[in-house]
């Protein structure tokens, strides 16, 4: 024979807001109370307001979630990952690049290479600079 056992539920105090910075009142009305929008997460982190809708990130779930005026908290679209970064085509052959970087560190202008391998100032220029961002980015 099970015996059950009644439990009795104290009353959950009324939240309430401590302020200790009387600015608090620029931000939150004086005699504003705290409103419950959704439970049952493990811990929460946010809150931002964007779009109509209160965001925050449920950590343990790793989800982001949702909560409208009018409805319940949901589960939000994650992001798309981002496409993976493509190799542009360079208008100037691997040749043409090793020149320009040589007539460079020899200290010729950039008018001057473009001239002798038949570029542009600008590609020469964008040869020089791709080759000292090279693996900065």
């Amino acid at each position: 024979m099970t015996s059950q056992t009644a439990q009795t539920s104290s009353p959950k105090p009324e939240p309430s807001i401590v302020r200790l910075d009387p600015a608090l009142d620029a931000l939150i009305p004086p005699g504003a109370k705290p409103e419950l929008v959704a439970t049952g997460f493990g811990f929460t982190e946010g809150p931002q307001f964007r779009h109509g809708r209160l965001w925050f990130v449920d950590g343990p779930q790793n989800k982001l979630r949702a909560v409208t005026p009018d409805g319940p908290a949901r589960r939000a679209q994650p992001p798309q990952p981002r496409p993976a970064p493509r190799d542009i085509p360079r208008p100037w052959t691997k040749s043409q690049e090793k020149l320009a970087l040589l007539y460079n560190e020899q200290g010729r202008r950039p008018d001057e290479i473009a001239q002798k391998l038949g570029l542009s100032t600008y590609l020469v220029s964008q040869i020089i600079l791709s080759s000292r961002n090279r693996g900065k980015l």
